[in-house]
């Protein structure tokens, strides 16, 4: 590691840590990196124990969980082992809606507490409240697992990331001193790709020689996609693709294009880090000191072998998540890793398919763009539907909910128009409804046709510190 590197990683990280009151972030990844490699027993008792302390605390403090509990006729001592919990109802979004303030913890003070909202990947905004305390061990839960890739904390990191609540709008000295001395991301804006972003973003990745990228799966792709030719960097060490599934294909281009493995990882705004690939990158590890995975029963078998995840956070006891769907399917994996370490593994997670709109500029749109402004007025994504089969040309499927919301739909083909350019005809279409899935989550984007051919002229790229002429396509 660099000077820079290492002091970040060992003086300003630490002072930043202190200033939001997450000191103790640094022990808990000491923790996590030493129970990895727990026996699966040994792991199991002390999840076991955990899920006992929260349940106790859930029953005791707050007012949903009493009543749920009192209603199941279930009590304390009824919970023996991990297979008692199926005798409590499913924690779903809906339930989260509506009946929020019951759910948060009496003995907590609210200025303990936070209240932040899913990031509307399934097309629907959750609220939710999550302790303070439980923050830190979040974060050393999600270093872990970049570790696994090879990443370390103080080191540089490019981030290829769509979802703006998470980016700075407007970044002022603080924030500039902060990310130079802490984050030092990289970003590129994916939410609405041009090729002068990815130019610039492939430039800077080149002359500052960051060794890890981490990106939604398609905004990492895309980016791929467009190096293809002209760009190489073989200082690059890893990918780290979340948000979306990374499917064989996409998977195999990137690695070949960019010249790095790819790390799936899998993370809930909800409830934080849930699993990632370690270095050998069999299946992926779960979070299981932090978390309890169960593979819902249902009624009708999958063709494919996966269930619904439901999942129960250990850690946030400001308002517990137990049992919760998270919208997303898996499968277990049997047999312990190579790698040593006693965390089970899930199979690549199912769900998450989230396309581009491509511009009649030739720029790459997000979906996750589309949910936010949907969300923004009032739509969910069981609502409406952005589909496009032809450049300059986009359908809009809507329910029938929809109807007599001129104002609403005007303002949404306007904000189309801004985003695919001022000659985007849209059409509207009206639906009985619009279906999920087999994963369960609805499609908020469906794109049938590829950004127009990059024209062939020379690009300069910036490869081993030294100006080069990169290849035209």
């Amino acid at each position: 590691m660099e000077l820079h590197g290492w002091l970040v990683k060992h003086v300003t990280y630490p002072f930043w840590l202190i200033y939001d009151g997450q000191l103790g972030a640094l022990e808990s990844l000491r923790d996590l990196r030493k129970s990895q490699f727990y026996s699966p027993t040994k792991l199991e008792d002390l999840r076991r124990d955990r899920l006992r302390r929260l349940l106790q605390h859930a029953f005791a403090n707050c007012p949903y969980y009493r009543r749920i509990f009192n209603e199941a006729g279930w009590t304390l001592s009824s919970f023996k082992d991990f297979s008692d919990l199926r005798k409590l109802p499913i924690l779903t979004k809906e339930i989260l809606v509506n009946h929020l303030e019951e759910l948060v913890a009496e003995n907590i003070r609210r200025d303990k507490i936070h209240r932040t909202a899913s990031g509307g990947s399934t097309g629907r905004q959750t609220p939710f409240y999550r302790d303070n305390a439980c923050l830190g061990v979040k974060w050393a839960a999600e270093w872990r697992f970049h570790q696994w890739a090879g990443w370390d904390l103080g080191e540089p990191l490019a981030l290829a990331w769509p979802a703006r609540q998470d980016l700075e709008s407007r970044p002022n000295w603080k924030s500039k001193l902060r990310n130079g001395t802490s984050r030092r991301e990289l970003v590129l804006y994916a939410g609405s790709l041009s090729e002068e972003s990815m130019e610039r973003f492939a430039i800077d990745l080149s002359r500052q020689r960051i060794r890890h990228l981490k990106g939604f799966t398609n905004a990492v792709y895309r980016f791929a996609q467009f190096c293809r030719g002209r760009y190489e960097f073989p200082f690059l060490r890893s990918i780290v693709c979340t948000g979306e599934a990374v499917l064989p294909g996409p998977r195999s281009y990137i690695e070949e294009g960019m010249g790095a493995k790819v790390f799936d990882y899998y993370c809930g705004r909800e409830v934080g880090p849930i699993a990632a690939q370690c270095e050998l990158r069999t299946g992926l590890h779960l979070n299981e000191e932090n978390l309890h995975v169960e593979f819902e029963r249902e009624e009708t078998a999958s063709p494919d072998g996966t269930a619904s995840l439901l999942i129960t956070d250990l850690m946030n006891f400001g308002m517990p998540f137990i049992r919760y769907r998270v919208g997303d399917r898996g499968r277990p994996l049997s047999g312990q890793c190579p790698c040593g370490r006693g965390l089970r593994k899930l199979d690549q997670v199912i769900g998450r398919v989230t396309d581009f709109l491509v511009s009649t500029r030739g720029e790459l749109v997000h979906g996750a763009t589309l949910v936010h402004y949907a969300l923004a007025l009032g739509y969910d994504v069981a609502q409406v539907q952005f589909v496009q089969r032809e450049l300059g040309r986009v359908t809009l499927r809507l329910t029938q909910s929809c109807k007599g919301r001129d104002l609403e739909l005007a303002h949404l083909e306007n904000t189309l128009r801004a985003l695919l350019g001022s000659d985007v005809k849209i059409e509207r279409e009206f639906v009985s409804a619009i279906l999920p899935e087999s994963s369960g989550k609805y499609r908020v984007t469906i794109c049938e046709v590829f950004p127009p051919a990059r024209a062939a002229m020379p690009h300069t790229a910036v490869d081993r510190g030294r100006t080069v002429e990169a290849k035209p396509q």
